[in-house]
This record gives structure tokens, sequence and C-alpha cells, in this order.
């Protein structure tokens, strides 16, 4: 039975119609299948929701871990060669990487930040292989200055391959698979039972996995249609039946009873009568790949089924029989698929992808029989939207689409072939669809799809059959009766009630915004950490992806004096200091004439070095060659050094020859391992040939030019901040003269006297003491227009500081005065910039406040992101140079690092957890509930960069001034080692 609750005003008299607007916002806080879902209604027409929450990475239940204990195999190690940036070919370097990582069991395969090329060969038919399980493919990051794989050419087809099974650059698959043992199903099972009968139970010992599998029956055509008939055309169905097939990880074996217990439910109810059974199967398990910018090279305007090039020739990763594994944080650009899940996979994740550049074939894709795949937090920034969204397919089920971001895109893809009992969750498109698949393998979905709080962005108001017979092969989305909930957009969207098994709150989204967050918390009692993180996550990708690549830093040198410099002489001068002269001396001699010079330097505040020399200055040149050796005994002064009680020399330097000029020894990797280590470096320098008298400045001669120094090269000191509006928002002409606008909408149009809007904001200066070389006004509209439009948004300066947010309107909105920089309106979600330098530094070394107004002549409607949004704030981001000056810490100046010393000092709920600042150039700071125990600092390739035992305390600040510049994972545990954290931080 059909039940629908959709809200509708009645006009019979006002009790009704308060009645009426009661009900819908009691029914809008809970909505009433949830209600029926968690056992507070027991209503027999709302039907009970499946459960969902079963997909993703370990059903869901964990996070992805951050840190692994694989070895690393990086794919620049001269054994392999790989060379990023330069014009050959990465593709066997790659591979043979993988290769040893799969020899040594595990491995992280890790590539450094720059761009490697694969597939230069355009005849080229061969993917690159992963066959083994526990293989991470792992770049430095998907954001401009990270790692980039580009193939270079489309995927040739071989001769005689169906052009569907052209290969992608990578595929993940398992080879010299053992056999597969069946035993029959023998009792019937219900959705949602946790085990399975079947006659011989022993086949599943020591086994892993299992597949549930049922043969195509046309007896099952009438569980899995829900009692309609399929049109006559659709001769898949028809005239094999319905074929199923479902994924299970294993629980455990009872032989007495014949059972096989499972770590998930069975999705859906199993009528031993249709000769189900129960096989092994064999999958990889914890195979990833994170942190990569993918880019392929599609650029021609794409047809569907025009070729296989158009359709598959651009593919780029296909995970077959994989479980637990996953592809997140990754960049996917010109291409025709992103990733596929396929072949009876099981419990995986795809989290936090971009697509975008040329628009393709389809956005990402989980068919062939697997079962609880997630595909989450996927942003299609395509030119015009991939021709398919993500897809659940080919007898796909327990599956979810989740927080999709297609606003080009024309909608979820459902491609036939019997999938059934998938939710598609938070999906954002333009049309109602996008699905494909063969008119011979309709419908699109079987029993069990849910959609939830979909939201369709186009204006055209639509009604919707979803078992529609037009007369033709394709009739639009065919669905068996599903539920729906919550769907509405920017107009209406009207379901044929009869082809719909339940729906609730049409044209508005419901307050449990995501179906399979609410379900996972209700299975789990607490909604997961990774959720939130993820989402978070997703939010600063969103950015990351599209920032500006700062230029290379200017290369600068500067000079370090020692902290000590003195020459020791031989014989009966072995107790006599010298530390005093303005000249040191060398002689290799015996008896009392041998001399030798010591130097130390105090290296623990350099960083980003990229040289280091020592130049000494001769006073006497001598006609010998000078050996620079190094000394590991710091504990020594100029004003106590002798003969008798000098330290003792190690390994050589270098030796240079004497001169009149000043001499240079290369010491960079030295000095590196000082600033690791205890931060002083000391050197001992020698004559090499006998009887040759030589003497050099010290630092204590008056003339500066001459003394002893470290010459150290690096790059211009300069840090980046960023600043929130301290004050946002926009005034509207007309009637709306009076009326202040302080919400999550920055908005810019003219367009007559209601509709003209103006958008304003304040940000402060005073704290800046550094010298601004770069300011550039960020903002992100959520409602963005075409550039082809050439929509132009102007940016003017605001010299009246005085208003406030809270009051502004177009009656008392400051004056505008001078241009400072136009820009055309980005698409939606696409960063904007707009140069403020100058007049950012007059700011600041003026009043300290700059404020600025954002117009355009268009009637376009542009709605920017505000302060009061959550995500995609305004933001001046400024590069300073830092002088002499008190500096402005080079940290993000935001609302999550407004968290002050004293705070520190509070007492912490036991709860509680935080760190900042994030990014850090010196110092990162920790907060936690729990007795802190130890910390571990790694890199993306997992290397151990720091860490500290025993530290027993709940608030720690640790030195990361010596860690170069870069993402870093910092573990946590706590006192017991019975809770662990893990975060990301950037070190700048």
């Amino acid at each position: 039975m059909k039940t629908t609750f959709t809200q509708r005003r009645s006009l019979i008299t006002v009790l009704i119609l308060f009645i009426s607007i009661g009900i819908y916002r009691v029914q809008a806080q809970t909505p009433q299948i949830w209600k029926r879902y968690t056992g507070e209604i027991t209503d027999p027409n709302i039907p009970v929701l499946p459960n969902y929450s079963y997909a993703g990475y370990m059903r869901g239940e964990m996070a992805i871990p951050e840190t692994f204990t694989y070895p690393i195999f990086d794919v620049t190690d001269p054994a392999y060669g790989a060379v990023p940036d330069d014009a050959n070919s990465d593709q066997a370097a790659i591979q043979a990487a993988i290769d040893a990582a799969e020899a040594n069991g595990s491995g992280i395969v890790f590539f450094p930040p720059g761009e490697y090329l694969v597939n230069t060969d355009p005849n080229n038919t061969s993917p690159i292989t992963i066959n083994s399980s526990n293989i991470i493919l792992k770049g430095s990051g998907s954001t401009p200055g990270g790692t980039i794989i580009n193939m270079k050419n489309y995927m040739r087809l071989p001769s005689g391959v169906s052009a569907w099974d052209n290969k992608p650059m990578f595929v993940f698959t398992p080879v010299n698979s053992p056999s597969i043992n069946t035993a029959n199903v023998t009792q019937n099972a219900s959705r949602g039972d946790n085990f399975i009968y079947v006659d011989n139970p022993q086949l599943f010992q020591n086994e892993k996995y299992c597949k549930l599998v049922m043969d195509a029956n046309t007896a099952a055509n009438n569980d899995y249609l829900d009692g309609k008939t399929p049109r006559s055309i659709w001769t898949s169905i028809i005239n094999n039946g319905v074929a199923l097939s479902e994924t299970h990880e294993i629980e455990s074996v009872d032989l007495a009873n014949n059972r096989v217990y499972l770590k998930d439910p069975i999705i859906d109810d199993v009528n031993a009568s249709y000769n189900w059974r129960l096989e092994t199967i064999t999958l990889l398990e914890n195979c990833g790949f994170e942190d990569i910018h993918f880019k392929a090279n599609f650029t021609d305007s794409f047809v569907h089924h025009q070729d296989y090039i158009h359709d598959y020739g651009w593919k780029a990763i296909r995970l077959n029989k994989a479980a637990h594994s996953w592809v997140r944080r990754s960049r996917f650009s010109d291409l025709s698929n992103s990733v596929k899940f396929t072949g009876s996979s099981y419990a995986s994740s795809i989290l936090n992808i971009l697509v975008d550049g040329n628009s393709g074939h389809s956005l990402s894709i989980v068919d062939g029989s697997s079962s609880r795949i997630l595909q989450g937090l996927i942003w299609d920034n395509t030119s015009s939207g991939q021709f398919h969204g993500s897809d659940m397919s080919g007898k796909a089920c327990g599956s979810v689409v989740w927080r999709i971001d297609a606003q080009k895109g024309r909608g979820m893809d459902l491609h036939a072939s019997m999938p059934r009992t998938n939710l598609v969750d938070l999906y954002t498109m333009v049309l109602e669809s996008g699905a494909g698949g063969s008119y011979v393998n309709l419908p699109h979905h079987l029993t069990g799809l849910t959609m939830w709080n979909i939201k369709r962005t186009g204006t055209s108001s639509l009604t919707l059959d979803l078992w529609n017979d037009c007369g033709g092969n394709y009739c639009g989305l065919t669905v068996v009766n599903p539920i729906i909930v919550g769907y509405h957009g920017n107009s209406s969207t009207t379901f044929v009630q009869s082809n719909v098994k339940y729906e609730e709150s049409n044209g508005t989204k419901v307050s449990i915004e995501s179906l399979y967050e609410a379900q996972l918390e209700f299975r789990l009692g607490i909604k997961p950490a990774w959720v939130d993180a993820a989402i978070s996550e997703w939010d600063t990708l969103r950015t990351e992806w599209y920032a500006t690549v700062p230029p290379p830093p200017t290369p600068t040198e500067s000079t370090l004096e020692p902290i000590n410099d003195a020459h020791v002489r031989s014989g009966s001068f072995g107790n006599t200091n010298y530390g005093s002269l303005t000249s040191m001396e060398v002689k290799n001699a015996s008896g009392k004439q041998a001399r030798k010079i010591f130097l130390s330097f105090d290296v623990s505040a350099l960083t980003n070095i990229s040289s280091a020399k020592l130049r000494l200055t001769p006073d006497s040149p001598g006609a010998t060659d000078y050996d620079l050796k190094y000394v590991s005994d710091d504990n020594w002064n100029e004003t106590s050094i002798t003969w008798n009680n000098m330290p003792t020399a190690s390994n050589s330097l270098g030796i240079q020859p004497g001169g009149s000029g000043p001499l240079e020894w290369d010491i960079i990797s030295q000095v590196q391992s000082e600033i690791n280590g205890d931060g002083i470096l000391s050197l001992e320098l020698t004559g090499v040939s006998s009887n040759v008298y030589g003497s050099f400045f010290s630092k204590e001669h008056q003339d500066t030019n001459v003394r002893p120094v470290l010459v150290i090269g690096g790059t211009s000191s300069t840090s980046s901040i960023e600043l929130l509006a301290e004050e946002d928002a926009y005034a509207r002409s007309g009637s709306y003269t009076n009326t202040t606008f302080n919400d999550t909408d920055l908005i810019a149009k003219n367009d007559g006297a209601e509709y003209t809007r103006e958008a304003y904001l304040k940000f402060n200066l005073s704290s800046i003491s550094d010298q601004i070389v770069s300011a550039k006004l960020q903002l992100v509209p959520k409602t963005g227009v075409d550039p082809a439009t050439n929509v132009i948004h102007d940016l003017k300066f605001v010299s009246d500081d005085s208003w406030s947010e809270t009051t502004i309107n177009w009656s008392n909105k400051p004056l505008s005065s001078t241009l400072l920089d136009s820009q055309i309106v980005s698409q939606t979600g696409t960063t904007m910039l707009w140069d403020v330098t100058a007049q950012a530094e007059n700011e600041r070394t003026g009043d300290g406040y700059l404020s600025i107004q954002l117009s355009t002549a268009s009637n376009a409607w542009v709605v920017y992101n505000s302060s009061e949004s959550g995500s995609g704030v305004p933001k001046l981001i400024l590069e300073l140079s830092e002088g002499n000056s008190s500096k402005q810490s080079s940290t993000k100046i935001s609302a999550e690092l407004e968290m002050s010393i004293a705070d520190l000092k509070s007492d912490i709920p036991s709860d509680y957890f935080g760190y900042f600042p994030n990014p850090t150039k010196d110092y990162l700071n920790l907060k936690w509930g729990e007795t802190i125990r130890s910390y571990t600092i790694t890199d993306l390739g997992g290397r151990v960069i720091k860490t500290m035992k025993s530290i027993n305390q709940k608030e720690i600040s640790i030195d990361v001034q010596n860690i170069k510049t870069g993402i870093y994972f910092l573990e946590l545990l706590n006192y017991s080692a019975t809770n662990r954290k893990v975060v990301r931080f950037v070190k700048k």
C-alpha cells in the first residue's frame, strides 16, 4: 500500500489552517517514517526503512586510518626511478614500486610532490595493476603544490574487447584466487537476520568473505518488482528473471545448527525455494588511493556513446573484488570516469572527491554485485556536469550515495541491471536523474530505493512517473515503488503516487538531514567521529582545491657569526687560552709549534635553509690546504679552551686550498643535522701541509666584513595569514531601504528601485605589524553564474569604518570611492579573489581598518557566503614581509584560533580536545581532557618525524620550528593507552 505524507493548507476554517500548520511543524521536526524506524510509532501504513547504515569502510563503524605501520616505497627512489616534473614516463617506476610493496606483503607507495607522467605511449593497452592486499597509493596532497598523476593519452582498446571493458589507468584486483566453495541455502531468512542456514557450513570455516547468490529466476520477479508489471521490451527480467547477489564478511560458523553468521545483516528476504546459495570469495583488503590529483586529457566536447574514447578511454581507477578499501581526498580532472568499485566488492568508501575540468561520461560507479559501498562527499564541478551522476547499478545493494554536490550535473545514476535496496541521501542536482542503462536491462532499480532530502536545482516544475510507459525505449527514470522523503528544490516536483511506496514532506527538506548519518548513529549509539571530520575536511578541500599556488620563494642569504672561536697551541703553550685575540692561527707541526682553530655556532633558530657555507677570511694566508672537521662535543667555550682540554674532532667536512681571498666550505648536511639535533655546531680547522703557518680573522676583529660566518641560503622571510571579516552585511534599495540584512548571504545586484543590493565587509588590520606585500579578498559564490556571461563585480574602497553589520542599511550605508579591483563572477562554489594589496597596506599603517563595498552594474543575482555561513566564509588572505618589528603570529587568525593562553589554563572537561594554531610556523598547542602519555608526528608518507613519551600532562606545546613545510599527522595517546587522537596540521 502506498502512503503519502504531504502537508496541504486547508482554507476551510482558520482553525483547520492553524491545525495543519501545527502538524506540519511537528512532522518537519521529526519525519513520521523516522519515528516508525525507531519504534516511536507503529503505524502499519508507514513502511519500515531498510537499514542502510552498514555502507562504507569497515561498515561505517570506524575511520579510515591516517597512519599505518607499513613500510614506505618512494617512487622517486633510484631503485624505482620516477622523476617528477620532467618529460619522461613514470609508469614503469610506479609499477616497480608497487611490485616491491607487494613482494614485501604490504606498503605505502608514496609520491612526493610533483607531476608524474603515465600512459605516454598512445598505443598502450595495459594499466598499472595492484594485485595484493595492504597496498596504499599515497600522494602529497590533491591540492596545488601536491601530487599530480598525468594520464597523457587515452587507454587504447585491445582488439576483440568490448568498449565497456576498456581498462582504466589503475586497476586493483586479486590474482590466483582459490577455488570457490558453494553450499545451498536450506531455510528462509529475513531482512536484518545475521545468519543463514546452509547444507555444508564446514566449507566456510577459516574463510573471511562469502556471497549470497540467487541466479536469474522469474519466480522471484513478483517479490522484487513489488507486484508491478515490466514493460515488454525489458526482456532481461521478463525472459530470465531477477538475479541477485550480496557480499558479506563472515563472523563465525555454527556447525551444529548449520548456520553461517555474518558481520552485517542480510539485505533482503531470502526465499530458499528460489535456489539461493552461499559461496566463498577472496577479496583484496586495505587498499587505498589518496591525496592525489589524477589529471587526464580529455578535451573534446563529450558526446554520449560517440565512441569508446568518449565513453571509456579516460578512466582513472577500478577496484575489483575489494573490501575495506577506499579512494579519498583526491581530485580527478578531464576524464571519462573517476572511480569504480565492482566485482562483489564490499564495505568500502569513496570520500572527499572532486571531479572537474571538461565534462565526461560518469561521476563514480558501484556495480558488479558490490555491497555496502559508500560514495560520499563528491563534488561534480566539471564544465557542464558529468553525463551520468554517482551510480549504483548491476546488482549493487545495501549501498549509499551521500552528500553529492552536482549543481551542474544531470542527476543521480541508477544504471539498471537489477540494483536493489540502496539509498540516495542529500544529492543536489539539476535534473531528476542522469540514469542510464540499456532498455533491455530496465527497470533502473528494483525494490528498496530510498531518496532522502534530494534537492533539484532546475527551475522547471515537473511531474514524474517512475513507472512510465511512453511508447519508446526510454521513458525516464524507472524505479520499483521507492520511498521519497524531503524531495525539494528551486521548483516543484510532483510524483505520480500510484508508483511511489511512500512519500513525505514533498517540497521541504526534513530535519533529519542525512538518513545515513542518523541510521549509523542510531545503530552504534553515537555518531562516529569520522563523519563530522570528513565533512569538515570536505569544506576545507573545496577551498584548497582551487587555492592559488604561491610563487617560488625569493632566495636570500644571511650570515651567522660564531658564538665561540679561538685557536689552541701545543707544547709549553698547552694551557694557554687565546680566545680574546682578533686572529686565529693554524699550523701542522710538532712540539710547541702546532696550532688548531675551533669554532661553534648556534644554529637552533635556523629554518627552511637551502645552503650553508663556512666562510673564513685569512689574515696571513699560508701555502697549504685546510681541513675542516666536525666536533661532536659542544662543551667548550672560547674563554677557557686550550690544547690540553680541547675536544676531539671526527670526520672531515672538506679540504680547501689556501689563498688570499676568503675560503668557503659547503657544510649544509652537517648544519641540518645539528638543527635537528642539539642546535650547536662545533668545528675544528687544521693545516694539511707540515710546518706551514696561516691565520684567519676571529669574531673579535673590529671589521665585521672579515669575521668568521656561516653563510646561510634560504628563502625570503614572509608569512601568510587569513583574516575573517569583522563585519559583513548587504543593503537593499526601495522599500527595503531601512532593513538590515545580516544573515548568511552577501548579495550584489543592480536591478531597479526594489532589487539593487550592495555588500559591505570590514577587516581589522590593527594587530598586523609587518608590511603587507599581498592582500586578496576571497569570496565563495553559493549562487554564481557562467563566467562566459561576463558578469563583473567591482570592489571599492570605503573610507568610513564606523558602520556595523547589525545596523547598516541602504539609507545609512557609507559612501564608496576608489575602485580597487574588478572580477568576472565565477560559477557556484568556485573561489574568487580580488587584489586589495595597496589599500590594505595603507589602512594597516593608518586607522587599522579596511572597509570595502562589493557592487555590480549587472542585474544578475549573485549570492556569496557571509561570515555567518559556516563554510566558504569571506577571508582576507595576506602575505607579510617579516621585518625586525614585533611580528604578528604567522597563524590563521580565525574563530578556531581565538583560544587564549588563559583558556588553556582553565579546567578542562574530560571530553574536550583542541589544538591551535593550524597552520603553524613555530609551536602547536594542545589541550585534551585526558592526560597525554605520548605524541608522534608523521609525514604523509608515514615517516616518523618527531616523537615524545612519558609526557603525563593535559596541556602541551610542541616545537615544530625545525620541521619542514608540509602536511603532517599528529597522534596522541592517553595515559592508559586506551584512547588516541589523530589530527592533521600544516607546518608553514
